[in-house]
């Protein structure tokens, strides 16, 4: 059992009535899917933007906190 799946493509190789297809069967399986990564774009290509961000998230540690136990080990 997996929580999703991510469909990997790449332009070119695989025809775009195999891709809905794909998606098509995997709704249908009700296979969640998470996303969809496009291989082997080059830069001057592609068209658009992006977007990134990294992000972390839990307790957050006081730099002067986190300072002292670092002196204490």
């Amino acid at each position: 059992y997996v929580d999703g799946l991510l469909l990997v493509v790449r332009p070119g190789k695989v025809e775009y009535s195999a891709v809905k297809s794909s998606k098509s069967l995997l709704n249908h399986g009700k296979v969640p899917i998470l996303g969809m990564v496009v291989n082997g774009v080059s830069e001057e290509s592609s068209y658009g933007g992006y977007y990134y961000q990294r992000g972390y998230y839990g307790e957050k540690v006081d730099s002067k906190k986190k300072s002292s136990q670092a002196n204490l080990r």
